[in-house]
Formats: C-alpha cells, structure tokens, sequence
C-alpha cells in the first residue's frame, strides 16, 4: 500500500484527529466529508522536449 492509498483508507475518527492539530476546537458533528474528486500526476524518468502548462483563462 502505498502513501495515497493509505490517505483513502483513513477512517473518520482519524480525520477528525488530524484537523484538530490545525483547528483544536473542532468538533466531529460539525464538519462533512465531501469528495472533491480525483487528480492524477504523471511523472516519467527521461527528460521532456515539452514543457508543463495550463490553459490560460480566456479573456473575454
């Protein structure tokens, strides 16, 4: 199992543990899981002739 895999697995007892050390008053019936979707990563090992980039927002 790797590190990512290990964060899907995390239980909600554990979750809630975790933003305590940010946010020490917060309370478990106070905050909701909402799955914000997936991203992936691709990662090569030889250089690339191209360069990573984003779409530029249209001006218009």
């Amino acid at each position: 199992m790797t590190a990512s895999t290990d964060v899907l697995l995390v239980g909600r007892r554990s979750r809630i543990s975790t933003l305590c050390d940010v946010v020490p008053v917060a309370e478990s019936d106070d905050w909701e899981l909402i799955t914000a979707g997936r991203r992936v990563q691709v990662m090569k090992s030889e250089p690339s002739d191209a360069a990573v980039s984003a779409p530029a927002a249209d001006p218009g």
